[in-house]
């Protein structure tokens, strides 16, 4: 088909160079390298640590095992005297051989008796006999109490433990010595541990060096290599392969006279495949002015003409076959559907079919009443199935529907080997000219980079990447026509001006002799340079990636690679770019719907934002690090403390507590002994199918009424006040059990869900091994149920710390808290509840209360990160 002369080296220094060119690929192996240099390490480290402690570690569980059997031996000891007491002291209080405290317990069945027969006779006599029992049981309890036999018997047990005592810990001092050589070796052990440490230290350090110095010589290495390659006039092809730069006049043509004939000689045209026979006359003019040229993009072309003549060649004798094939099925089907015997024969099939099931289907209705509903049911849709399955199976073997078939079949089939035919030889083709290094100009890099800094997608046209440069002319277009006049503030509102907006909040509008002085509304100016600095922050990666792509690319253009093709952009899209592309809409919706409102608070904290300063027609101004100061070291460092002590407090006993309760719920629940599970389901389940606002709204009802000396309705149904509005105690214990009660459902239907989820081999296996339930519990059960709570851990840590709903709609706060702090927070007023009364009260101290929540937000995102990055669920994910 072709033949170039392309002169190929395959000299090994050369070859060295080429590998060295591939700079991502030798960085990549560098960090795995050096990854797996650190686990083994690691591991290394761990051994040595076990090794070293091992000594220390043995004396260890010795003492521990001599303590344990002393304790052993001890509690045997004790056992023995108590059962000898216990029947001493039977013995000691039976009176004429009948023990008293039997006759007491039958005399007390029969009072109950005669109590419920009513005879007062026998009642007063039976309660003076069991006066008389007690008073016999007082004394007999008291003498035996000062009885010389408990004395013996406790000092027996005493010099007994004593002698215990000696044989295990007095007897050659083996404790002490025990002691002595576990002290010693520990800190022995500790010593050489620090030493490993401190070299485990150094060794990280040494290879962190080496990491980095051998990453920087890698850079070197390729630069040097790029310039090797072009001082040696050696052009690379997209596969890397080395080819020696010549003249292109060495390039020539082989058999291209067998592609310039008279198509409608070859191939009789019809209306099939008139559109293949004009694509190849296209071709072929084509070819006959590419053969009088010789350089590497006309031999580029020329492959791609010869290989598209052949293809087309291939799909027009596809055709062909396929058509005649087609024409003789429709013949057929045109004979079949004019005889009157095929359509009498598929009727008679089809009719005797359905008589034959209807009879069976009268048959079974006929005998219902003999069988169950379910059973019927059954059969009913057995035969109906079965006949649908023989109407199909008749159609399918009558050849009138069998030859349509056939010929949907044939179209079809058509239709994919020539999409089929089309692939390949875009396949071949893609294969065959990345073999053919290109032609680029001196600098092309730098030029390509200029135009796409100045336009985005020149560079792009520039480097003949043409469907990469259309997305990237429509980035230029969202830059020049949307972005920049967002940010200087071409495009704005009336007291809008862009990213000038954040330099001066508050200009002066206009002066009147009535109004004074107005103020533009900072809110807008405020909000809208937010605004189009994140719409800018998006222009900006689409222009650095336009620059990034359009050097890049001229870069390796200047040695020889082919540009990527439309074909190559969409295997990028549907490959390793679908991700990126998917999340594009959702990166646009959150930069808008996060971080718009969470930098407009930051700023907020910033200003001198409340009643007195409120927009519109006041001046807002920028106040710096004064809201932050009086937040830790200002007046309100004391409201600060008071509630955000009880915020921790409120969060952590209640995220415990009601984890802690749903898990006790769900495995009580999920025991097999436990009768009724659906019901129990239900019934736990309802704190959480209630709407909370309802809940929340019936306790304060109940528990607080009017706030003045209890709760009416309290008073209604336990005919007692309570009021637990002037302890701040038991407020607060009130309100975590709400929200424990709210809480502990959620949970209850995780962990349920969890533990059915658990195989029952795991239990089978341990119940073998001789575990009892604790064990059980505590080695399978639990490390697999806090796997998978671990995230809702964090989940129920923030919405508690944020909980703003109960405490406004319970308590509003109260009781009041300590006098005197800025800002009234109640005892039971969380951050956010206190956040909320800052911006609703007189003063309005939006700005203190933007600074609070900025305060709030870096508590709550380290603490959640703490806990995310800590726990095996996430740790599985490699997080």
């Amino acid at each position: 088909m072709i033949n170039v002369k392309l002169n190929y080296n395959n000299d090994p220094e050369v070859l060295k160079k080429i590998g060295q060119t591939n700079k991502k690929a030798i960085l990549r192996q560098l960090r795995t390298k050096y990854k797996l240099l650190k686990i083994s390490f690691q591991r290394k480290l761990l051994e040595q640590k076990f090794t070293i402690f091992k000594n220390s570690k043995s004396l260890k569980l010795e003492l521990d095992d001599l303590s344990k059997k002393y304790r052993k031996e001890k509690n045997l000891l004790l056992l023995e005297s108590q059962k000898i007491l216990e029947s001493q002291k039977s013995d000691h209080l039976t009176l004429n051989g009948k023990n008293l405290k039997l006759e007491l317990f039958n005399a007390k069945l029969n009072l109950a008796y005669y109590k419920s027969i009513k005879n007062l006779k026998l009642v007063n006599e039976t309660q003076n006999a069991i006066s008389l029992l007690n008073l016999k049981l007082k004394e007999l309890s008291n003498s035996y109490k000062n009885s010389n036999s408990i004395k013996l018997i406790n000092q027996e047990t005493d010099k007994k433990i004593h002698e215990l005592k000696n044989s295990y810990f007095e007897s050659g001092r083996k404790r002490d010595t025990l002691k002595s050589k576990y002290k010693n070796q520990y800190l022995k052990d500790k010593d050489n541990y620090k030493t490993l440490k401190t070299e485990s230290k150094l060794f990280r350090k040494n290879l962190a060096k080496e990491y980095k110095s051998n990453k920087q010589i890698s850079i070197k290495n390729s630069k040097s290599a790029f310039k090797y390659l072009r001082s040696e006039n050696i052009d690379l092809n997209s596969y890397g392969e080395a080819v020696n730069k010549y003249k292109e006049s060495n390039l020539y043509y082989s058999e291209h006279h067998k592609y310039l004939y008279k198509v409608e000689e070859k191939f009789t045209p019809s209306f099939e495949n008139k559109k293949y026979i004009s694509l190849i006359i296209k071709e072929q003019l084509k070819l006959k002015k590419i053969v009088s040229i010789n350089n590497y993009e006309a031999v580029s072309e020329y492959i791609y003409i010869v290989n598209k003549i052949e293809a087309y060649e291939k799909i027009i004798k596809t055709i062909e076959y396929h058509s005649n094939q087609i024409n003789d099925l429709k013949s057929q089907i045109e004979k079949l559907a004019k005889s009157d015997e095929y359509k009498k024969s598929l009727s008679i099939k089809l009719r005797n079919i359905n008589d034959h099931f209807s009879k069976l289907i009268n048959d079974l209705k006929n005998r219902a009443h003999t069988l169950t509903k379910e059973a019927y049911k059954n059969k009913l849709s057995e035969l109906k199935f079965k006949r649908k399955i023989e109407i199909k199976d008749a159609k399918l073997s009558d050849p009138y529907l069998s030859k349509k078939s056939e010929l949907r079949f044939r179209q079809i089939k058509c239709k994919e080997e020539v999409s089929k035919i089309l692939t390949v030889m875009y396949s071949t083709v893609d294969d065959e000219r990345k073999k053919i290094p290109t032609k680029a100009f001196k600098y092309q890099r730098f030029i390509s980079a200029i135009l796409s800094f100045i336009f985005p997608g020149v560079g792009q046209i520039l480097n003949k990447e043409y469907f990469k440069a259309v997305f990237f002319i429509v980035g230029a277009i969202f830059i020049y026509a949307l972005a920049l006049p967002l940010l200087f503030g071409v495009y704005h509102s009336q007291d809008g001006e862009g990213i000038f907006g954040l330099f001066n909040l508050s200009p002066i509008r206009f002066e009147d002799e009535f109004f004074g002085v107005v103020y533009a509304d900072a809110r807008y100016r405020l909000i809208e340079a937010i605004i189009s600095l994140i719409v800018f922050s998006f222009a900006l990666v689409i222009w650095i990636s336009a620059i990034h792509d359009g050097y890049r690319t001229g870069f390796y253009r200047e040695f020889g690679y082919r540009p990527k093709n439309v074909r190559d952009m969409k295997k990028f899209l549907s490959g390793t770019g679908l991700p990126l592309l998917i999340s594009l809409p959702a990166l646009v919706a959150i930069s808008f719907i996060v971080v718009l409102p969470l930098v407009t608070t930051f700023l907020i904290g910033f200003t001198n934002y409340s009643s007195q300063n409120q927009p519109p027609g006041n001046q807002l101004s920028w106040i710096g690090f004064e809201n932050f100061i009086e937040v830790f070291n200002g007046n309100y460092s004391r409201s600060f403390g008071y509630v955000s002590l009880w915020t921790v407090i409120w969060t952590f006993s209640v995220t415990v507590i009601t984890i802690i309760i749903g898990t006790l719920i769900a495995l009580v629940v999920d025991n097999p002994r436990i009768q009724g599970k659906k019901i129990w389901s239900m019934i736990f389940i309802l704190p959480w199918a209630v709407p909370a606002f309802a809940t929340i709204l019936f306790f304060s009802a109940a528990f607080l009424g009017d706030g003045a000396g209890g709760s009416t309705l309290y008073k209604q149904f336990f005919s007692s006040s309570l009021d637990i509005t002037s302890n701040t105690n038991i407020m607060r214990l009130v309100l975590v059990a709400i929200q424990v009660w709210l809480g502990s459902s959620y949970v209850f239907m995780l962990v349920s869900g969890i533990k059915k989820g658990i195989p029952d081999d795991l239990y089978e296996a341990s119940a073998i091994d001789g575990s009892n339930a604790t064990k059980t519990f505590m080695k399978i059960t639990a490390p697999l149920i806090m796997q998978q709570v671990a995230p809702l851990l964090v989940g129920q840590f923030i919405f508690n710390f944020n909980n703003f709903g109960i405490i406004y709609l319970f308590s509003s706060g109260g009781p009041n808290g300590p006098a005197g702090l800025p800002g009234n927070p109640g005892s039971t007023d969380i951050m956010i509840s206190l956040i909320f009364k800052l911006t609703t009260n007189s003063s309005n101290q939006i700005g203190l209360a933007s600074a609070f929540t900025m305060v709030m937000s870096v508590f709550i995102v380290s603490a959640s990160l703490i806990l995310f990055l800590r726990s095996k669920a996430f740790r599985k994910e490699g997080v």
